[in-house]
This record gives C-alpha cells, sequence and structure tokens, in this order.
C-alpha cells in the first residue's frame, strides 16, 4: 500500500485483475476485453500477469488459448448469447461519452465516431466497436457529474437500457442469467473461459497485440521470446512469429529462445484439409530460411517435421 493507506501505482493493476476474477470467476464466459488487457500486459509492460496473486487469473486465460473441441448445442449458444451481451453491453457503455459530449465535438470540429468508422471495413468496424470502443470506455470514463439535467437523463437511459438489454432469444432471462447461465462445460476452477465466437475475438485481439509489439522499437526481444511458446497455439502469432525467426535464430543471445519457437511452432501446425493460411505461409518463411552451418541439421528435422505434420498436396 502507498500512504494513507492507499494502493501504490505499482499494484493497481493486480488489484484490478483480482476483481475481475472475484466477479468472473463462476462465469463459463468472460468478456473479450479481459483477453484484450492479458494480451496488452503479456507482450508489454507484464505488470500483473506474473503476480502470483493473479495465478488463477492468468491460468484460466492461458488454458483458453488452445484450440478446443466442438461444444454441445446448449453450451455454443450459451457461449454466443454471453459473447453478445457483453458485445452490446460494452459498445453502449463506448457510445455514452460520445453522446454526452456531442456539442462540444461540433463547436471544436471534432470527427464524429460514424465519420471515423466509414472509412473501416466490415471486419475493423466490428473490432472497433466490440473491443477498442470498449477499451476507451474502461479507460476514459464519463465525468462524475453531468452540466446539465438533459445530460443526465441520457446518461440514466443508456445505463438502464444496458442492464435491461434482451436476451437474444428470451426477453424475460435477466443478463446476470446470460453470464452464469447453466451449461455442461466441466466446472473446474481452471477452465477455458472463451468458446465459437468469442474465441475468434479473443484470437484476434491477442494476434494484435503481438503484431504492435513487434512493430514498436522496443528492444527487450529475450522477455518476448520466453514469453511466445504458449501463444504458438494462435494460427496468425505463429505466422508472424515465422517472419522474424531467421533473424532471432542469428542472434547469438536469442537462438536457444529461436529454437525453442521453432519446433513449437511446428508442433502446432493443424493437419486440417486445406491447411491455414496462416500455416502455408509460416511453412514458406520456414522453407527460406537462411542459417548457420551448424543449424542446418535442426531445418531439415524441423522440414521434416513438417510434411510428417501435414501430409497433403497443399503442402
Amino acid at each position: 500500500e502507498g500512504s494513507k493507506g492507499q494502493l501504490s501505482e505499482k499494484n493497481i493493476p493486480v488489484f484490478a485483475a483480482t476483481i475481475l476474477y472475484s466477479v468472473f470467476q463462476h462465469a463459463d464466459h468472460w468478456p473479450v476485453q479481459i483477453m484484450k488487457a492479458f494480451a496488452d500486459d503479456s507482450f508489454g509492460p507484464r505488470k500483473w500477469v506474473d503476480d502470483e496473486r493473479c495465478k488463477a487469473f492468468v491460468s484460466n486465460l492461458v488454458v483458453s488459448l488452445k484450440p478446443k473441441e466442438a461444444l454441445d448445442r446448449n453450451s455454443a449458444s450459451a457461449a454466443e448469447d454471453a459473447e453478445t451481451y457483453f458485445s452490446s453491453l460494452l459498445a453502449q457503455a463506448s457510445s455514452a461519452k460520445p453522446t454526452m459530449t456531442s456539442s462540444n465535438n461540433v463547436s471544436n470540429g471534432a470527427m464524429k465516431p460514424s465519420s471515423q468508422l466509414k472509412n473501416l471495413s466490415s471486419k475493423e468496424k466490428r473490432k472497433q466497436t466490440k473491443i477498442n470502443g470498449a477499451s476507451k470506455s474502461l479507460t476514459h470514463p464519463t465525468s462524475s457529474s453531468s452540466s446539465s439535467g438533459e445530460e443526465e437523463l441520457v446518461e440514466s437511459q443508456n445505463v438502464s437500457s444496458s442492464l435491461s438489454l434482451p436476451h437474444p432469444s428470451s426477453s424475460k432471462i435477466s443478463p446476470l442469467n446470460i453470464i452464469f447461465q447453466i451449461s455442461s462445460i466441466p466446472k473446474k476452477q481452471i477452465r477455458p473461459r472463451y468458446h465459437v465466437h468469442s474465441l475468434d475475438l479473443a484470437y484476434e485481439v491477442l494476434s494484435d497485440a503481438f503484431r504492435t509489439r513487434l512493430n514498436s522499437k522496443s528492444k527487450q526481444n529475450y522477455r518476448l521470446l520466453q514469453t511466445l511458446p504458449p501463444f504458438l497455439s494462435i494460427p496468425q502469432v505463429r505466422c508472424l512469429a515465422s517472419r522474424h525467426l531467421e533473424r532471432w535464430l542469428q542472434s547469438p543471445a536469442l537462438a536457444g529462445l529461436a529454437r525453442n519457437i521453432f519446433a513449437r511452432s511446428v508442433q502446432e501446425l493443424r493437419c486440417v484439409e486445406p491447411p491455414l493460411p496462416d500455416d502455408l505461409e509460416l511453412i514458406a518463411n520456414i522453407l527460406k530460411l537462411n542459417l548457420k552451418a551448424n543449424q542446418l541439421s535442426m531445418h531439415v528435422e524441423h522440414v521434416t517435421m513438417v510434411a510428417k505434420k501435414i501430409p497433403t498436396q497443399n503442402v
């Protein structure tokens, strides 16, 4: 704790993660925004993901990275309902501030959110609404006091409408029942929390966070490569990693970790027909590697493993 019984700044992320886990530990389906926070901290400052107090919370997120077996019909429906509710709730929260400050935006010549979205693709619009918009609402909350009764009414209507959001299949089911509805998923303390469409969104935010980290000017690649192996189950992450594999393997400081990334990426390849586009690019990048003489045997070994892992005509 800091002075006068206040939390020190370094403990605030841990405190927030602890609260989130306390709220969602009994829910089978978690908001994708939690995975986004996990991705940003994992590939960034690691303010809470390495903290022992967040171990159970982090373990649930890590176990969610692996591809899952198909859910039964009721569980899949519950996952879709929860994801739809979370997305709608966060979208409403992110639209509250622009609604209350629209007059200021016009007077200052600021671009409205709708104008910004016009230039985005449909996929980017979906991610902007569900993920980035929600992030802004969490990191830049609206003012606690309104400047007029009309603004207070708008805010009240937004909150009340979000809390009474209709269930996709029944308007009589409350939000709590949507989040905590019974499913056939085993109720272990550590279990996957993302399924069906929410898992696709989770993979998107993880891949985006990794891409952002690779494009940054940070030179702390040793810690990045230590962090990376659990995320290689995600096709786009291992594809992105393969683009940098040659440089990492040629670095004396990183070669040992890079060899592990190389082997793990090959192990995670999925034997499906047709092969995943990300895996095809990964294989192409592996074949183009220009390695040192003492690494050639490793290269041949992994190329052979690829042929055994995905024995299809496309490869």
